[in-house]
């Protein structure tokens, strides 16, 4: 048996996107779980750390499931190709993906803080088109974060557009 694949996340986008992105672009083939909040709390001391999104692997000989979404897609970008195989390439793909991770949790914390209004003014005049440009000149003489061919970190970029 071919090794299976399944993703367990919410049914909205949010952390499980890029993965499934990942996954598509990658020719992966894998079954995706969408749950409901309603049914979050029966399924939720069934995960690891209390947490999703999670994925499970499966073959003939062996099984296993990976948490955290960074390291999912970190895993199925070198499983697919999507993920430099040059050291040095591999650690800027890791700093541009981490660097998409934080502008999207610098966005969620001014979304839901106290100051809503302004954080988000502040996110969106100041944060974020300095990462932007930062990220845009990486791209600018090939057309890709690194080397010459999508990476993960390509794609982290173009899921960024979701709070653009």
């Amino acid at each position: 048996m071919a090794d299976t694949y399944e993703l367990t996340y919410f049914h909205f986008p949010g952390k499980a996107e890029p993965i499934k992105m990942i996954l598509e672009v990658g020719n992966i083939p894998y079954k995706y779980h969408g749950i409901t909040f309603e049914d979050w709390p029966s399924i939720k001391h069934s995960t690891r750390y209390g947490q999703i999104p999670f994925l499970k692997r499966s073959n003939d000989n062996s099984e296993f499931e990976l948490y955290q979404p960074l390291v999912i897609a970190r895993y199925l970008a070198k499983e697919s190709g999507l993920y430099p195989i040059d050291n040095y390439q591999a650690a800027q793909s890791d700093e541009y993906v981490n660097v998409v991770k934080d502008q999207v949790e610098e966005f969620y914390k001014a979304f839901f803080g106290p100051n809503k209004d302004e954080d988000i003014k502040k996110f969106y005049a100041i944060t974020f088109p300095n990462v932007l440009k930062a990220l845009e000149n990486q791209v600018k003489s090939t057309g890709y974060l690194v080397g010459s061919g999508l990476t993960w970190a390509d794609i982290y970029l173009f899921d960024l557009n979701g709070i653009a």
